[in-house]
């Protein structure tokens, strides 16, 4: 884990990309540096906001009218939060960039995914003949999957619900499915940074690396060395969501 400090001061001094230099200027303070959102990332290429070269993979971020290039290492995509262990997990999302990205984490931690299919019949039917015995998904996609987790005959391992925001009544109801509903904040841009077991009290606690401040919305910093650093990242998210 980087400090801030030197997290601030590696990403000023980078010969190559100056996304964070410019925006910065003079200011050195954490407090004082300016927030960065999605239409800041917008409008500069992914070359002038990269900070290392790695293997991995590149994704399209949509987010309303916007949309921007992002990418992960493999190292940085294997670190992050979005499962637990298991041996045939599910990966379901209804954006086919996630899919891929959480299947690449399983992947990464030794384990083989089945990676859904869109069409919910055809990933019901593979997850029959996988015999899977855990769920990454969103809340957007896990009701395709209900008749499928109604007819079996014992409860999945776990079930990581991944999104950015969480409606507690849809949760209830699918966590009778598994043994552990996990709950993980996350953004396409920023990875998980905050998760929370599902309880009648649930609260989220951020993940490790991962310092969350708290205003009108929630902002980000991830004390890791990523190929597109998130420093002080307006995620949107109120700040009310970490309680549940």
């Amino acid at each position: 884990m980087l400090s801030l400090e030197n997290l601030i001061t590696d990403t000023r001094a980078h010969n190559e990309s100056d996304f964070y230099r410019k925006r910065w200027g003079t200011h050195t303070i954490f407090s004082d540096l300016p927030v960065t959102s999605r239409s800041d990332l917008a409008l500069c290429p992914l070359s002038q906001r990269s900070y290392k070269k790695e293997q991995g993979l590149m994704k399209v971020v949509y987010a309303g009218e916007l949309f921007f290039l992002s990418a992960w290492s493999f190292a940085d995509i294997a670190q992050e939060a979005y499962g637990t262990s298991s041996k045939r997990p599910l990966v379901y999302f209804k954006n086919p960039y996630e899919t891929i990205e959480k299947a690449m984490w399983c992947y990464l931690n030794g384990m083989v995914p089945l990676s859904g299919e869109i069409n919910a019949d055809i990933a019901m039917l593979a997850a029959r003949a996988y015999q899977i015995d855990s769920l990454i998904t969103d809340p957007a996609s896990v009701d395709s999957l209900a008749p499928y987790l109604r007819e079996r005959t014992e409860p999945l391992s776990s079930i990581s619900f991944i999104a950015e925001s969480f409606e507690r009544e849809q949760i209830a109801h699918y966590s009778q499915y598994a043994k552990r509903s996990r709950l993980v904040l996350s953004l396409p841009e920023t990875g998980a940074f905050a998760e929370a077991k599902f309880s009648e009290n649930a609260a989220f606690t951020p993940l490790p690396n991962c310092s969350i401040e708290k205003g009108d919305t929630l902002i980000l910093t991830k004390a890791t060395s990523l190929i597109t650093p998130i420093i002080r990242y307006d995620t949107g998210i109120p700040a009310a969501a970490l309680s549940l």
